[in-house]
């Protein structure tokens, strides 16, 4: 199994539809889905997380297989 990387941008909205997927926040801060988000923060959207919404100025790193 290989990571790949993302860089996703607040504007971005899409359906969490792999098996994992691991993000930090590298710039700026926001909500996803309505939970706030700021620089540094890390997170994993498990397997069947659904809808994922993006909202704010922030530069987000993310990672699956």
């Amino acid at each position: 199994m290989v990571f790949s990387p993302l860089k996703l941008c607040s504007a971005d909205k899409c359906t969490q539809d792999k098996p994992f997927v691991l993000m930090s926040v590298a710039e700026g801060e926001g909500t996803l889905n309505g939970t706030r988000l700021k620089k540094g923060d890390h997170l994993i959207l498990p397997d069947g997380y659904g809808k994922v919404e993006l909202q704010g100025k922030m530069q987000i790193i993310a990672s699956t297989i």
